[in-house]
């Protein structure tokens, strides 16, 4: 069952409604890896210079994205690593960084729940 999500950016309004997808990656990623997918994700669905992808950079204020383009972002991270973006969390992926952080945290929790228990 997938649930809505509905994608909130920065400015806290709500923008659209998507559904995550369904199918599932099983490619493992590294720390490093992480973060060059998602710098290429940005790049890709903002058609911007692979230079101003920085860690510092704000996706709608520095590098243009307007409320369509974030929403691409969103719905395309949450394919390529299997995850999900809560509603709540999305108000606060301001920067590059951010975005590579919450990423990282999210891989790391889910892998966390898949791998089994040692007793």
């Amino acid at each position: 069952m997938a649930s809505s999500v509905a994608v909130i950016l920065a400015t806290g309004e709500t923008i659209a409604q998507g559904q995550p997808s369904q199918e599932k990656k099983t490619e493992t990623h590294s720390s490093d890896s992480i973060e060059d997918k998602v710098k290429q994700i940005i790049v890709d669905d903002l058609s911007v210079d692979p230079a101003a992808v920085i860690p510092s950079a704000r996706i709608m204020a520095d590098l243009g994205a307007d409320s369509l383009d974030a929403v691409e972002i969103i719905l395309t991270l949450e394919k390529e690593f299997d995850i999900h973006i809560r509603d709540e969390d999305v108000v606060k992926l301001y920067t590059v960084k951010d975005v590579v952080d919450y990423v990282r945290s999210r891989v790391k929790s889910q892998k966390a729940r898949k791998s089994p228990r040692k007793k």
